[in-house]
């Protein structure tokens, strides 16, 4: 009850579906500081790790269609 964060998030939430894993603290950490770097998200950094996986399984590259800006 009374969760702001999750309100903000639902319109968005309301068509996606969240995929993750579990990894060594020392992945998040990378990732975090590539998108640091970046000036990116993470978010937008999975979705191109997902996309370049669909690529090589010669899949539509679809991941990067409902990044958030």
């Amino acid at each position: 009850f009374g969760d702001t964060r999750l309100s903000s998030c639902a319109p968005f939430e309301a068509t996606t579906k969240h995929v993750g894993g579990y990894f060594d603290p020392a992945v998040s950490k990378q990732l975090r500081e590539i998108a640091l770097q970046e000036d990116s998200s993470l978010q937008a950094l999975l979705g191109e790790a997902i996309d370049m996986l669909f690529q090589s399984r010669r899949k539509p590259t679809i991941a990067q269609k409902r990044v958030k800006p």
